[in-house]
This record gives structure tokens, C-alpha cells and sequence, in this order.
């Protein structure tokens, strides 16, 4: 999913905290560009959206290597090393931290994405990723997004765990 309209809603509300917002921005409009859900074998979309941004910026973009490491924060599978990519993988993973009702429909569609799955193997996915977050000391890595949503990001994930265990 590109940056707008969710994700430019939550850069838009931290733009003047962001040391690089434009930066930013870009590795939100390209963390993506390369998913194909439900594709046997796709299942790298991050690496290859950063090649592909990579070959596109040749000569175009002077910090090209820094926005693809952006773009890799928002796997989600380590702490990012610099604020910007702080900033890109909170902005990424926003969702959670909204009211119910907007976390529930990000959930659906989400699912919707993956009809490759049967439900159990999603839930299995969903649970572990989930479950991965919420034993994070922060789920957030800025404080800006700490203080916004990390108490909701929290309440959802539970709430959203304890219905996968009730099955």
C-alpha cells in the first residue's frame, strides 16, 4: 500500500518532527511497488521493491541508498538506525495505534490481500506477526508515536490476539 491516504494522514501529523520528510515520503510511495499478494514466490516484495527503486533513482535521487534503507524499515524485523527510518516504519505500521473500528478495517483488508491463505495459515502469520510486536518493550520506535499510539496499538493487538485464540 502506497502512502495515501493512510499512511500520508500519518505523515502529514508528523511531517515537522521528521528530520527528512521528503525522504520519507518517497520510501513510503515506493516500499511497496513491487506486491504481488498471493504469488507463490513473491514473498520478497521488500528486496525487490528496494532493487527496484535502486535502478530507478540511478542518477536521480543523490541519497538513494539511504531512502532504500527507508524502505527496508518497514519489514519491521529490526530497530531502524536513523530517525527517518524510525519515522518511515512507525508511519508503516500506524494502524494499530488507531481507534478500533479503523484497525479492524485495516485487518479485513489486509486478509482481503491474501486469498491465497487458507484462514488457519493466516491467522498463524497474523498471530506471530502481532505477537512479535506486542513483545516489544516499544511497539513505536519514535517518541512521537509512542505518545499518540502505542497505549491503543497495544489494547488493539491484544484484543485482536485474543480473538485468534478463541478461533
Amino acid at each position: 500500500m502506497g502512502p495515501f491516504p493512510a499512511h500520508g494522514r500519518d505523515l502529514d501529523w508528523t511531517r515537522s518532527a521528521i528530520p527528512h520528510p521528503d525522504a520519507v515520503e518517497l520510501a513510503l510511495w515506493c516500499h511497496d511497488v513491487i506486491y504481488v499478494p498471493g504469488v507463490p514466490g513473491a514473498s520478497d516484495h521488500a528486496q525487490r521493491s528496494v532493487d527496484w527503486f535502486l535502478h530507478w533513482a540511478q542518477g536521480r535521487i543523490a541519497e538513494s541508498e539511504r531512502v532504500a534503507d527507508m524502505n527496508l524499515a518497514t519489514t519491521h524485523t529490526v530497530v531502524p538506525d536513523n530517525p527517518d527510518a524510525r519515522f518511515t516504519a512507525d508511519i508503516d505500521l500506524a494502524d494499530p495505534g488507531s481507534d478500533r473500528a479503523c484497525f479492524v478495517r485495516d485487518e479485513a483488508n489486509l486478509r482481503a490481500e491474501r486469498p491465497d491463505l487458507d484462514d488457519t495459515t493466516y491467522d498463524r502469520r497474523v498471530h506471530a506477526f502481532l505477537s512479535a510486536l506486542l513483545v516489544r518493550e516499544h511497539i513505536y520506535h519514535t517518541h512521537v508515536f509512542r505518545a499518540r499510539c502505542e497505549a491503543r496499538a497495544r489494547s488493539n493487538l491484544a484484543w485482536r490476539l485474543a480473538q485468534l485464540a478463541a478461533g
